[in-house]
């Protein structure tokens, strides 16, 4: 429930509605003396980097193509390390000319309703309860427009409901929503080391027997395995262990992030440089505060913002790295 689907494009209608009602003005922007000019970026108007809290994430691939001055590969897996997790992940963006495998993205996109997909794929260096795994949306500054108090309180029952081990703050200088990452994840695996599918291929099937007690039997749908483990009674039992190999693949229909912008059905779009002043996040973190894998995804848009320039990419249809398919009504 808790992924983009859902409680991103709740946040964008809130905050604008908001902002439209109480007139509030946008909260100051912080300063971009660490990004690079877009010019050198590798897949302009996108910029995937290690967040700037990412101290403890390492790239380890050695090709030249994880130049984080230029941004690292999109369309193709690259291998990264933390201090919890060792593995690969893997970025598609739907319509990006400058993908480094764009025949690929293009046949995993074609008849879906599919924007964006994040596969994550490897091995937890230690075990790992699975309920103090999280995951969802944080900032370093106040939303643009804080929703009302009652509006609050009803988002935060309301979400509670549907998955209880949600923690939210909407109101605070540092906002965030976070959920138990195994109950929103679209689809896991649970592989014996040398049996973990290619996170290239264009369908990864569930398969949670790995999990053991209530999954033991026999594989759990996705929506079962949600609703299990977004459950903190039922997900207190669970763990990540440190043998198998995970595979996590998360997709998204709402959020464009090759033109920056929510789509909600096919008449209404908003600019999300509209609405937040911080790049897209990818990442997992402990209860504790230690974060597994730390991504950020920047957008041209969002920099002109920052540096006070004219924003050159403001029309898509004068961008002609903006090639986006026909969809169908397919997942």
């Amino acid at each position: 429930f808790l992924h983009r689907h859902t409680i991103f494009p709740l946040l964008t209608l809130l905050t604008m509605v908001t902002a439209t009602v109480l007139n509030q003005p946008p909260s100051p922007l912080a300063p971009t003396a660490t990004l690079p000019l877009p010019a050198t970026w590798t897949h302009r108007p996108i910029l995937l980097r290690t967040a700037s809290s990412g101290e403890f994430q390492k790239v380890t691939n050695e090709s030249s193509i994880t130049n984080i001055n230029c941004g690292y590969p999109l369309g193709v897996p690259f291998n990264f390390e933390s201090d919890l997790f060792q593995g690969k992940i893997l970025f598609r963006v739907r319509g990006l000319g400058a993908s480094h495998d764009k025949q690929s993205d293009e046949d995993y996109f074609k008849g879906r309703k599919r924007v964006f997909q994040t596969v994550i794929q490897g091995k937890f260096k230690k075990e790992i309860p699975v309920r103090d795994l999280m995951f969802g949306m944080e900032s370093t500054k106040p939303l643009k427009a804080k929703p009302p108090v009652l509006i609050n309180k009803g988002i935060t029952a309301l979400l509670k409901k549907v998955s209880p081990d949600v923690e939210m703050d909407l109101l605070s200088d540092t906002p965030f929503v976070l959920t138990t990452f195994a109950g929103g994840a679209q689809t896991i695996r649970v592989d014996n080391p040398g049996c973990e599918p290619d996170i290239l291929s264009r369908d990864i099937q569930e398969e949670n027997r790995g999990f053991g007690q209530l999954f033991m039997k026999e594989n759990a749908s996705s929506a079962k395995r949600k609703k299990i483990l977004s459950n903190p009674k039922f997900a207190a039992d669970y763990v990540f262990n440190d043998v198998m190999v995970y595979t996590f693949d998360q997709y998204d229909d709402v959020f464009d992030l090759a033109k920056y912008k929510m789509k909600f059905g096919r008449v209404v779009s908003i600019g999300m440089d509209r609405v937040m002043d911080e790049p897209h996040q990818v990442f997992a973190k402990t209860r504790g505060g230690e974060y597994l894998w730390n991504f950020e995804i920047w957008h041209e848009r969002l920099y002109c913002k920052y540096c006070g320039e004219e924003n050159q990419a403001a029309d898509d249809d004068d961008q002609e790295i903006f090639v986006t398919p026909e969809t169908s009504d397919m997942k």
